[in-house]
């Protein structure tokens, strides 16, 4: 639980409070590692972040997000400090579009020669592959870690900078923490099932061609209209369609969310996250109530999880179909069994809900890890 006097949010990140902060972490925490969720208004304070852990040889690696949870609170400035464990480990990746650079992810997993720990990634948001690269790192390291992480970026979705370590601060790549003691990351969202359903009859990637054999965005913007009495267009796409996500169709009946953020001239939509070809979608609205149906089926997987610090990871998407007001009713309800809450609002996460151990992933969801300090 966190302790008051504890420097974890920075409301003002620069100059003497954040220095002051720094200072103060280290009385509190000692030389053990921080990674700092920065505000994406505050992106210009990194470097100095850098240099102040440096300085004092705290190691420190962090990432940038369209806001951020401080205490419980929403917030969308300033910069969130997290302790970790003592011996966790930092590796951030080349740039992802090297062949090379899953590769050389792994086998600096496999060099730690770690058991029970969780591995937590932090991707750049506007990789349009995540969920192939996080497939082909289970294929290579499978159960032996548990498997957490989020993406981080910016809320207009621009390519910059939005990930670093003690020296670098870069795009386009992945930062991987081997976390001991550490739970994996625990997610639920809570969207109710509908009766529609679609084939994505061809899709590549994150981009979805046609539906049914139609383009993509006719039949979307049909059922809209058709079920829900709302008129999607291109100026108010992304608006609309945090309120009405697809979700695929597992195996075992789990949906998976995936965001739809912008369609072509073609008729083609893209979506936060990879469609599989020939996948079922379902088109998705989720009221208050059923989502916080969610929210305690987190609750209760807290409830029985190990560790006294909690890290959490709540979607923008989910954010923005709920408003200030919704959200905070769930993050309220989360803080009353992990203490106040801190971590980042997310462009996508990564973890298991509890019918899925199989680590995905995911849009719109919640997410914890808990570990030990």
């Amino acid at each position: 639980m966190s302790d008051p006097l504890e420097i974890r949010y920075v409301e003002h990140p620069y100059g003497q409070p954040l220095s002051n902060a720094v200072k103060q972490w280290q009385k509190q925490f000692c030389n053990r590692p921080v990674l700092a969720l920065v505000a994406a208004d505050n992106d210009k304070a990194v470097p100095t972040i850098q240099n102040l852990f440096a300085e004092r040889k705290i190691p420190v690696c962090g990432a940038i997000f369209p806001g951020l949870i401080a205490e419980g609170k929403i917030t969308d400035t300033g910069v969130v400090l997290v302790p970790l464990p003592e011996k966790t480990k930092v590796f951030l990746s080349e740039p992802l579009s090297s062949s090379e650079a899953i590769h050389n992810l792994v086998s600096w997993v496999k060099e730690q020669r770690e058991e029970d720990v969780t591995l937590f990634m932090i991707f750049d948001a506007l990789l349009p592959d995540i969920a192939t690269r996080l497939e082909q790192i289970y294929a290579e390291l499978g159960i032996r870690y548990a498997y957490g992480g989020a993406n981080a970026g910016t809320k207009a979705l621009k390519s910059r900078p939005c990930l670093f370590d003690h020296t670098c601060f870069a795009k386009g790549r992945v930062l991987a923490l081997i976390l001991p003691d550490a739970t994996g990351g625990m997610v639920e969202h809570g969207f109710p099932d509908t009766e529609d359903t679609f084939m994505a009859t061809s899709s590549t990637g994150n981009l979805i061609r046609t539906l049914d054999w139609r383009p993509a965005f006719s039949s979307y913007r049909e059922l809209i209209d058709k079920n829900y009495q709302v008129e999607v267009s291109k100026d108010n796409f992304y608006s609309y369609s945090v309120h009405f996500p697809f979700g695929i169709v597992r195996a075992n009946g789990e949906l998976l969310i995936r965001i739809p953020s912008n369609f072509n001239e073609k008729g083609e939509i893209f979506c936060i996250g990879e469609i599989p070809p020939n996948a079922l979608l379902k088109v998705l609205n989720g009221p208050s109530d059923d989502l916080m149906r969610g929210v305690e089926r987190l609750v209760s997987r807290v409830k029985e999880s190990p560790g006294d610090e909690s890290l959490l990871f709540y979607c923008r998407g989910r954010y923005m179909h709920l408003g200030t007001k919704g959200c905070q009713r769930e993050l309220d309800r989360l803080s009353s069994v992990t203490g106040p809450c801190f971590g980042a609002m997310s462009l996508g996460e990564i973890g298991t809900t509890m019918r899925d151990q199989y680590p995905l992933f995911h849009n719109a969801v919640i997410e914890i890890v808990r570990y030990s300090l």
